[in-house]
Order: structure tokens, then C-alpha cells, then sequence
């Protein structure tokens, strides 16, 4: 799906591939996560698309910290960091549709619709040399842990049932954002991904209340 030109969240008639990646999706709580590919040296941050059409800067809601999660990834390979070699790019960072756009790309699904922070790390060569593996492994071994690091950031919680100490599946809003981040039905954590500031958070679960909490 892709939210400017096909805004339907469905695996209906897709590829089966992508009804496979859409059915995990569903199934599982993801609060950080990564795509790989070759081709490019660039941390690629959302939004890949937008709504003209055009190849333009396309800020998503929490772009500061998106730069800075970009940043944590290129600042940690070196042969990323240096490739300013796209009027787009910035050591290494690039915002996805300033450079092109991409119409239904993972990373924008996974903000969108999942409340997943996604980011597409291309890492070089499409056909490298197995030759080439060991090097590949240690420019994106700490950029890779580093990344990992990040989950931790921001605010974090369980939700449960007040009666019954149930895991509730609760969607989390930091007020003035239109992104939301949601909880696990199995457990009732959440992770909400914000830099240090000061911040008014909703939440709220299917059938319950809504709850007020400060963040700073």
C-alpha cells in the first residue's frame, strides 16, 4: 500500500510476496527495524513518497529524529559516511523521495500503517564478490549494533487491563503528531521512539478509556 496513490492497507491482490511481508507484519509488534539493499551507500529515511509525484524533500512527521537515526547508522560506516556523490545526500543520509520516489516501499508502509520506524540501508554493490563479504561485515557491524541501540529511546510502557491485568493493545500518540505507535496484543509493551524533550502522550485501548501521561 502506499499512502498517496493506494491508501487501502489490504494484501488483497498483491503479489504474493508482498501479502507474505504484509501477514507477518500483522502478526507481529515491531518497534525498529531495517531493509537492506545494494546499489547504493545511503540511509535512506522516509517518506519515500509523495503526493505529486515529485522528487522532492517528503518530511514525515518525526523527521528530526528519522536524521538522527539515519545519522546513527552512516556516522558508523565509513564508506557511507563519505558518499555525497547525489546532490541529495548528505554524508551519507538522504531523505528517500528527495532522491526518487518510491510508490508503496516497506519503510513507508511500516511508519504508516504499523507504527514500525523503518529504514532502507543500501550498502553497496548489488553482485559483490563473496571475496568482499568480510569487508561488507565490518563497515556495518557497529553501524548495525548502533542502530539496534536506538529501540531504547523515547518512552516506553505496559498497558493493562485495570480489573484483570490483561495486556491491552494500545495505540500511543504524542499529541501534535499525526503518528501513531501502537502496543502488543500479547504482552501490552510499547515503544515510542522521541528524542529528549518535553511531551504529552494519549493513550488508549478498543472498548476503554483514553489516558494522559507527560514524557520528558
Amino acid at each position: 500500500p502506499d499512502q498517496f496513490t493506494d491508501p487501502v492497507d489490504s494484501p488483497a491482490g498483491r503479489q504474493a510476496e508482498v501479502q507474505a511481508v504484509m501477514n507477518w507484519g500483522y502478526a507481529h509488534s515491531v518497534n525498529l527495524s531495517a531493509n537492506f539493499h545494494g546499489g547504493e551507500l545511503i540511509a535512506n529515511y522516509p517518506y519515500d513518497g509523495t503526493a505529486s509525484g515529485s522528487s522532492v524533500y517528503s518530511a514525515c512527521p518525526d523527521d528530526v529524529p528519522y536524521v538522527t537515526l539515519a545519522r546513527t547508522y552512516a556516522d558508523r560506516n565509513p564508506s557511507m559516511f563519505a558518499n555525497n556523490s547525489d546532490s541529495s545526500f548528505f554524508n551519507g543520509i538522504c531523505n528517500g523521495a528527495d532522491w526518487y520516489v518510491v510508490r508503496g516501499g516497506m519503510q513507508d508502509w511500516n511508519y504508516v500503517w504499523r507504527g514500525t520506524w523503518d529504514i532502507t540501508m543500501e550498502i553497496g554493490t548489488k553482485w559483490p564478490p563473496a571475496s568482499s563479504l568480510p569487508s561488507y561485515w565490518d563497515e556495518n557491524l557497529e553501524a548495525m549494533l548502533a542502530y539496534l541501540e536506538r529501540v531504547q529511546d523515547g518512552v516506553r510502557g505496559v498497558v493493562t487491563d485495570a480489573t484483570t491485568g490483561a495486556p491491552l493493545k494500545a495505540t500511543v500518540k504524542v499529541v501534535g503528531n499525526s503518528a501513531n505507535s501502537y502496543g502488543d496484543p500479547e504482552v501490552g509493551d510499547y515503544h515510542r521512539i522521541l528524542l529528549p524533550e518535553t511531551y504529552s502522550l494519549l493513550l488508549w485501548a478498543a472498548g476503554r478509556g483514553t489516558e494522559s501521561l507527560l514524557y520528558g
